[in-house]
């Protein structure tokens, strides 16, 4: 997400609307640059800057004004919250068809796949584990399934789409602290999907039982996320289970950022001495030998040659798989 500023900048000249919040955030980069600047931190990227504003929360710096940013907690941070959430809605399109709102490509041929393959095994315990905050896998396994969270210890129903670093649609009460999430049934059939535009009416249903922070519930891809332990323990848990019990894991897309070293403690705890996994796939299009670095090392031994990278797309990853476990597969 290094070009995501940039973005940032194109929606709020085109929404002026919004102007205020991308503004502050705006304005405080040059004051974090000249914090930042003796550690070589470049906090124009959007998973540098957020790593650095958790860490500076954690080590208890900062205060309660505007100025003070590098506390967590303080009105800079939330404007950074913000800002991701309207930049990601405003960049990811959900085309219509029949007037009706479509999971953008190529998701409906990824729920085609989840469909075929749970279809023609028989077997419900697959799961989706995903870094990204947008919406656009929740809309479309909608449309099929069931969607199951994690957000609750409790055993429930329907296809388990765990969201590691949150979600666009989950608020955190700020009494019990736990997780709420916005159903798709909140959004017009023909309407834009914009969280951020539909939060207060659904806010004042769920008000009843909770009281909602306006702010999308969504981490940094950081080494600590001790200060989200609470109200994401019950997705984490679940998260590890399943890889504990995946007979192949396959990651698609994620970049897995030199500052996640939580994934990569939770990825090797989970399967580390598996038997029973038979493949850890990654398809990622990077061909720098970078991305395909990081996920051998965490590998490891371990999983030895169960291991292999692709130079692959979504889209060709999404074929791939398919053809790995054809007949299975019918598109």
């Amino acid at each position: 997400m290094g070009d995501f500023m940039e973005l940032a900048h194109r929606v709020a000249e085109r929404h002026p609307e919004h102007r205020r919040h991308f503004q502050e955030l705006f304005d405080a980069l040059p004051r974090l640059q000249r914090k930042y600047a003796p550690t070589g931190l470049d906090v124009n990227n959007i998973e540098v800057l957020m790593g650095a504003l958790e860490m500076a929360g954690i080590l208890g710096l900062g205060g309660d004004k505007v100025d003070d940013y590098t506390s967590s907690y303080t009105p800079i941070t939330r404007c950074l919250h913000y800002v991701i959430a309207k930049t990601i809605e405003e960049r990811l399109s959900f085309p219509l068809a029949n007037n009706i709102l479509q999971p953008p490509p190529p998701y409906p041929a990824f729920v085609e796949l989840l469909t075929s393959l749970r279809r023609a095994t028989r077997d419900s315990s697959s799961a989706f584990l995903t870094f990204n905050y947008d919406l656009a896998a929740d809309f479309a396994i909608s449309s099929k399934f069931a969607i199951n969270y994690g957000l609750t210890r409790a055993a429930s129903q329907g296809f388990a789409l765990l969201k590691l670093h949150g979600s666009l649609n989950w608020f955190s009460c700020v009494e019990c602290h736990n997780l709420v999430s916005m159903d798709f049934d909140e959004f017009p059939a023909n309407m834009p999907m914009r969280v951020s535009e539909r939060f207060s009416k659904w806010s004042h249903v769920k008000k009843r039982k909770h009281n909602i922070s306006a702010t999308p519930f969504i981490i940094p891809p950081t080494w600590d996320k001790g200060s989200f332990r609470h109200p994401m323990a019950s997705v984490w848990a679940k998260a590890v289970a399943e890889l504990r019990e995946a007979q192949n894991i396959f990651i698609i897309g994620y970049s897995f950022p030199e500052t996640d070293e939580y994934f990569r403690h939770l990825f090797t705890l989970a399967t580390g001495g598996s038997a029973q996994l038979r493949r850890l796939w990654v398809f990622n299009p990077d061909a720098s030998g970078v991305i395909e670095g990081r996920y051998a090392q965490m590998a490891g031994r371990a999983v030895g040659d169960r291991f292999r990278y692709f130079q692959r797309t979504f889209s060709q990853a999404i074929a791939d798989i398919g053809d790995l476990f054809r007949p299975a597969y019918v598109p």
